[in-house]
């Protein structure tokens, strides 16, 4: 069987660290105000280099993955969705990732997309058998993997993770990093397998793929189960 990796709530656990604290609370407070979709207006950004900023970009390969968290700069979030090209829920949400950046322009976040035709050995290595699936990156490590079971959540359910992460403080970082280790420790470890294997793996035909992934959520609300290994 696989290995059920026993973790804290992620809500939880920033309502006890990180809700307390009065500086975080404010800083957390001002992010949601500049932010929340609610009382933003999206204006045209018409300089070249803001543009790159405010768009997701898609990944086509495994190098582009890798080249995409290893290059980002020290403690820089990396977002990543994966998804299926045939899935209802994931259509649902791809206009609501795609203007996702550009409410975190100032800030150290990097977007990407990839999808899994071509690309379903890699995804199975990964752990990722449902759609569509985030993951959050930083220093080279998975820090948070959540799904939805709807569009209508999907946004504030990114926006809230993604501004808890950028109110932490460098102390809060590391209870994280000691909360979350076995969860941070099992997914780095199914991305080395992808970074150490030989070659890439040859394009295949995706399975229809299941939608939304709650059980298999930590980082963020629910505990990460990863799959058990393929016989």
């Amino acid at each position: 069987g696989g290995r059920n990796v026993a973790i804290l709530d992620f809500s939880l656990w920033m309502n006890i660290n990180v809700g307390q604290d009065s500086e975080v609370n404010q800083n957390h407070s001002s992010l949601r105000s500049r932010d929340d979709p609610a009382s933003t207006t999206l204006n045209k950004v018409d300089d070249a280099g803001e543009k790159t900023k405010t768009r997701v970009t898609t990944l086509s390969s495994v190098p582009d993955l890798l080249n995409a968290i290893d290059g980002a700069p020290e403690n820089s979030l990396v977002v990543v969705k994966f998804y299926g090209r045939t899935c209802p829920l994931c259509k649902r949400v791809a206009p609501k990732y795609k203007k996702m950046p550009r409410f975190y322009q100032k800030a150290p976040i990097s977007f990407y997309q990839m999808e899994n035709v071509g690309h379903k050995q890699v995804f199975d290595e990964m752990g990722i058998d449902t759609f569509p699936r985030i993951r959050v990156y930083r220093n080279q490590q998975c820090i948070g993997s959540f799904g939805t079971e709807s569009a209508s959540t999907f946004e504030s359910k990114l926006h809230d993770t993604l501004q808890s992460f950028l109110a932490m403080s460098p102390e809060h970082w590391h209870s994280f990093s000691t909360a979350f280790a076995q969860s941070i420790e099992t997914a780095t470890d199914l991305l080395d397998s992808i970074r150490e294997a030989p070659s890439p793996p040859k394009p295949d035909t995706p399975s229809p793929p299941r939608q939304g992934a709650p059980q298999q959520s930590w980082g963020q609300e629910l505990p990460y189960q990863p799959p058990p290994p393929s016989q």
